[in-house]
């Protein structure tokens, strides 16, 4: 993307818990492939 090559490296993400269940998600940077998305879930027990 023209004009943003100083901020390749950034990256943005959230995370949500409720009780034992957490969400995260990422938006990542990956080279050729340009920005991924990354979803994750975790529960506590």
């Amino acid at each position: 993307m023209p004009g943003i090559a100083g901020v390749t490296g950034a990256t943005a993400g959230v995370g949500l818990g409720y009780k034992s269940l957490d969400v995260d998600y990422a938006v990542v940077p990956y080279g050729e492939l340009g920005l991924t998305n990354t979803v994750s879930v975790g529960f506590k027990f």
